[in-house]
């Protein structure tokens, strides 16, 4: 544990870092410090934090720069950041005009994200599976192809195209979605078997089995994996000076999977820095939380060096997801 100077101190340095992106001073530190010391002093206790593991000195001639460890002492002590009221502002208006649907306002909330905090952002949609059904239609488009159009309980719309192994007349579609709407609506998405149209042992009917494939058809929309909209890659090289570093980032963020691991699925805010991410050893931070989708959720987060923003980055990402809750809620 740090004591109050050598904390005070390193979190000078952290702020130092952050805002130049250049190895800090001890004179440098000390003026952005509220301590009433020499240089001399700073210089003893940043070499003190180097051998502990806080900071580090890129050349003998330098000034220091936090390390990992460094950044995760700053996190974990840092006071609460208050955003400017025209940040406050823009975020509360863009949850009160926008309507969209679900799909929609997640790629626009990530837009927002992004453009708020200046650094790549990341919504992922909630799973499917636990989204209850509001509503039901299913419409016919050839004696052999239906189209079914399920919306979910926090407006999610799912359109899946049903290839009937028979033809169905007009009224035999409406036959059947009044058949699936007795049986699925507000039951969740992950539905069990479909009703059993005939008794055991007989065979089943044209009808029963186009039932059974329209059925098959709304269960593999609640197996889909969640969405995932990511905004603001064309600011990676504004943020890593190493283009390996770039390639390294924009490939995760290429691959689903990949960016599912990155946010962490703990509750509240989560925020990993450089060896804390699965499978990453580089410059690297995401500062991620959840949001509600009626009995869903559903992650939000951004991602960029180590040396970003974190305060301002903790209060932009905790007040969307509020946002985003509060107008899905809605």
């Amino acid at each position: 544990m740090l004591d109050d100077r050598r904390s005070e101190i390193l979190r000078s340095l952290v702020e130092c870092h952050i805002r130049t992106g250049a190895p800090a001073s001890s004179t440098m530190v000390l003026e952005n410090s509220d301590l009433e010391v020499s240089p001399a002093t700073v210089r003893k206790e940043l070499a003190l934090l180097e051998e502990d593991g806080y900071a580090a000195q890129p050349h003998t001639s330098a000034g220091r720069v936090p390390t990992a460890l460094g950044y995760r002492f700053y996190v974990d002590n840092q006071v609460a950041f208050q955003l400017r009221r025209a940040v406050r502002s823009r975020i509360s208006s863009f949850f009160s005009e926008v309507e969209l649907e679900l799909d929609r306002l997640l790629h626009a909330t990530s837009r927002l994200l992004s453009d708020v905090t200046r650094l790549p952002a990341v919504v992922v949609g909630p799973h499917l599976a636990a989204e209850r059904i509001r509503s039901i239609n299913l419409v016919s488009l050839q004696l052999r192809l239906a189209l079914l159009v399920v919306v979910t309980e926090s407006a999610r719309v799912l359109q899946e195209i049903c290839r009937l192994p028979a033809p169905l007349t007009g009224e035999e579609v409406s036959e059947m979605e009044t058949l699936l709407r007795s049986h699925a609506l507000g039951a969740p998405l992950g539905l069990p078997a479909p009703p059993a149209l005939a008794p055991p042992g007989v065979p089943p009917t044209p009808f029963g089995s186009c039932f059974q494939e329209v059925w098959a058809t709304l269960e593999r929309a609640a197996v889909r994996a969640s969405d995932v909209y990511v905004m603001g890659t064309g600011r990676l090289a504004d943020l890593w000076d190493d283009l390996d570093a770039v390639s390294q980032v924009l490939g995760v963020l290429e691959r689903e999977a990949a960016v599912l691991d990155l946010l962490a699925s703990d509750p509240g805010i989560n925020i990993r820095i450089g060896e804390e991410i699965p499978d990453l050893e580089m410059d690297l931070a995401v500062v991620s939380t959840s949001f509600l989708a009626g009995n869903s959720s559903g992650r939000i987060g951004v991602l960029g060096p180590m040396r970003m923003n974190y305060g301002r980055a903790i209060s932009v990402v905790q007040r969307v997801s509020a946002g985003l809750a509060d107008r899905i809620g809605v």
